[in-house]
């Protein structure tokens, strides 16, 4: 069978099974007609024989969903998948579900492979037999064409989740290669109706895997893009949606630390990813530069959610952030903004050191 299969809904039968299908990527599309042909070059230029390719477009309303089944035209174990919007999380899920590759490995279709990713972790994979293989990934900037990269893995690792030095601030999937009957035995699904997702699904399979390696090299470029009219879901942070899910995450993954003892398995790991202070701050440093209705609506929506936690997060929240949070609480906007305001040039200052 050769050529796209697109369809409205994802169901039915898979295209293939077996052990000769090595890997599916699973490419998430969402408007991004100007990307979608880099994204899905640079997977079928990883030449990996057998590999199937699973295009979700997520309720596009540009040209995306036909630009993916022009180019995969031709291709071999390749469907493109047009639903109803429902976010990454959800079309991540449907994916999985289409997929028979015993690996996944997941790509935005904004983004795109490095040459030889797949090939890579796929033979880290099979030699080390883990549920997960970790790499690095460099940020491309729309606005200035530049690269970035952090290198958070220097050095090849093998060994359970809690060996791997910061392993629990590694929370976006680029750039990894899971086991799929690892993610299906396990039932871990990303959730759904929210942004912020792959926070809650990093976690979920840090805590259930036996075995993970990384390799020092960049597999994933990440693009950071500056497009007011169709922004990446990292910026925007003071829609609704983005707070709310953000709420979201942060419970979910205290949940998952609490049922799963984390905190005890991984003592000297960070886990300022999860708590009440570092992640919601950065949507906090907005508020003073929105336009007023916006920022009242952030402050109210921020307050609810304080109050439902006001004894852990200020239990939790660091000096300044526990006396913002208090003046939030307080109904004591005005008072709190140039506190926030501080903060943030200084979370600025700090990360330009870094």
């Amino acid at each position: 069978m050769t050529g796209p299969i697109s369809a409205k809904l994802a169901g039915g039968k898979k295209l293939h099974e077996g052990p000769e299908t090595p890997v599916t990527f699973i490419v998430t599309a969402y408007n991004i007609e100007d990307y979608i042909d880099r994204a899905l070059s640079s997977v079928v230029d990883q030449g990996i024989e057998g590999a199937e390719i699973i295009v979700i477009d997520d309720g596009s309303s540009d040209s995306t969903f036909v630009r993916a089944c022009r180019f995969l035209k031709g291709e071999p174990k390749c469907r493109v998948i047009a639903q109803e919007n429902a976010g990454p999380g959800a079309a991540r899920n449907v994916g999985v579900a289409q997929a028979s590759g015993d690996y996944i490995l997941y790509l935005d279709g904004d983004d795109w492979l490095a040459p030889g990713a797949a090939r890579a972790l796929l033979n880290a994979a099979e030699k080390t037999k883990a549920d997960i293989v970790l790499s690095n990934r460099r940020r491309y900037w729309d606005r200035t064409g530049n690269y970035t990269t952090k290198a958070m893995f220097t050095a090849e690792q093998v060994g359970k989740p809690e060996s791997i030095e910061r392993i629990l601030n590694v929370i976006a999937i680029h750039g990894k290669l899971f086991r799929r009957q690892f993610l299906v035995r396990n039932q871990i699904e990303f959730p759904v109706g929210m942004t912020s997702e792959d926070f809650v699904f990093s976690y979920h399979t840090y805590a259930l895997a036996k075995t993970v390696a990384t390799l020092p090299l960049v597999t994933y470029f990440y693009r950071k893009r500056h497009d007011p009219e169709n922004r990446s879901i990292t910026q925007g942070r003071l829609t609704e949606t983005n707070l709310t899910s953000r709420f979201r995450q942060i419970e979910l993954t205290q949940a998952l630390v609490a049922q799963h003892r984390m905190s005890e398995r991984f003592p000297d790991t960070s886990l300022i990813r999860i708590d009440y202070d570092h992640r919601l701050m950065r949507h906090i440093h907005s508020l003073p530069g929105a336009d007023p209705a916006t920022r009242a609506r952030g402050f109210e929506l921020v307050r609810e959610f304080l109050g439902r936690h006001r004894e852990a997060a200020l239990a939790s929240a660091r000096k300044p952030t526990r006396d913002i949070y208090e003046l939030i609480l307080a109904g004591r906007d005005e008072e709190a903004m140039p506190l926030i305001a501080d903060s943030f040039a200084k979370a600025q200052a700090a990360k330009a050191k870094s």
